[in-house]
């Protein structure tokens, strides 16, 4: 891990940290900051970084799931005619549930 980015980390930590607290001082964002010795303009722009960054990671773990969910092995009944001129062929795949499956 570089330098660049442990110092990212400990920052998107320390604001982490503030941002939790806020609710618990019972104060507007304005008498926080100013009770704390950070501008408003900080706690917004770290507020905003934080939730980005927590919407990617939702985003990429919500991808992979789907990603796994996607693809499923199909299983064909009859053999497929070679596929040489095969111009206007179709595929008919029809989904059957797992509690309807024929055997």
């Amino acid at each position: 891990m570089n330098a660049r980015k442990v110092v990212t980390e400990y920052r998107l930590a320390k604001w982490q940290e503030i941002l939790n607290a806020k609710p618990e001082s019972g104060l507007s964002v304005e008498a926080y900051c100013r009770s704390i010795g950070v501008s408003s303009f900080q706690y917004y722009y770290w507020q905003k970084k934080l939730r980005d960054g927590a919407c990617e990671k939702l985003i990429e773990s919500s991808q992979s799931q789907l990603v796994s969910k996607v693809f499923t092995e199909v299983t064909v009944s009859e053999p497929l005619p070679a596929l040489e001129n095969t111009v206007g062929s179709e595929i008919k795949i029809v989904f059957v549930a797992a509690s309807q499956k024929t055997v």
